[in-house]
């Protein structure tokens, strides 16, 4: 799937390496091949991350890169997406149970990015409930702050709590999309976005295993060519 975009295929395979070698770094790189997708061509999605962890005193720094990337057979190339995401972030945690993040992520120009088959369906600039597809449309710009609290620093053992501010600017047909690419934005709604989010997660003490969430998002939508603005609202209940 890419921006809300979906269609069926005849089975999908991936293999991946993850190398933890080096001290306080994962590497990871995959790769997925999915077959006949819509009856018309196969596509092969690429990914790849770093991840480091830096020990400091009485807390860590996280450094993140990350790369998606798809291609597309003949048959499928007026969907224009054999484009690519990366993203960095850069991230402080273990603060006395406090966290915080910054990410930045940005696709190519011309074409879109098909997510969600294999490793890395979400993305550094995704938020918790309405996901990464607007992030993955041709020639726009994404960002997300994200802070946490681990509340066990304050004897509520099991209680964490996740708050979450994005954005999401797309090129128009007045960027320097090619024709094709312009036309599958204004068929989809080109469109920039808001999120707000915020998320309480308990693991419960006293039941081994289980898990509740609370999440809330709201979703402010304004679709270029019309300047209208759409707001979206959800409230999710977890248990597992």
């Amino acid at each position: 799937a890419s921006g809300g975009l979906e269609t069926s295929f005849d089975g999908a395979y991936t293999f991946a390496v993850i190398n933890k070698s080096i001290a306080n770094l994962a590497l990871t790189a995959q790769y997925a091949k999915v077959n006949d997708v819509a009856a018309l061509a196969d596509v092969d999605v690429y990914y790849a991350e770093a991840n480091y962890l830096l020990p400091m005193n009485g807390f860590k720094l996280g450094f993140d890169a990350n790369y998606k990337g798809s291609k597309t057979g003949a048959a499928l190339d007026g969907l224009d997406m054999e484009g690519h995401y990366t993203a960095g972030r850069i991230s402080i945690s273990e603060l006395a149970g406090f966290g915080a993040s910054f990410a930045y992520g940005t696709t190519s120009k011309s074409d879109s990015v098909i997510a969600g088959m294999g490793n890395g369906p979400t993305s550094y600039t995704s938020t918790m409930t309405r996901g990464t597809s607007t992030r993955m449309m041709a020639d726009t710009d994404s960002y997300l702050f994200a802070a946490t609290y681990d509340f066990s620093k304050v004897g509520i053992a099991g209680l964490t709590a996740i708050a979450q501010y994005g954005w999401t600017k797309q090129g128009s047909t007045a960027s320097n999309l090619d024709t094709a690419a312009a036309a599958l934005n204004a068929r989809t709604g080109a469109a920039d976005y808001t999120n707000i989010a915020a998320s309480l997660t308990y693991a419960v003490p006293s039941i081994k295993g289980l898990t509740t969430a609370l999440q809330y998002e709201t979703q402010e939508k304004e679709v270029q060519a019309t300047s209208v603005k759409t707001d979206t609202n959800e409230l999710w209940f977890k248990a597992g």
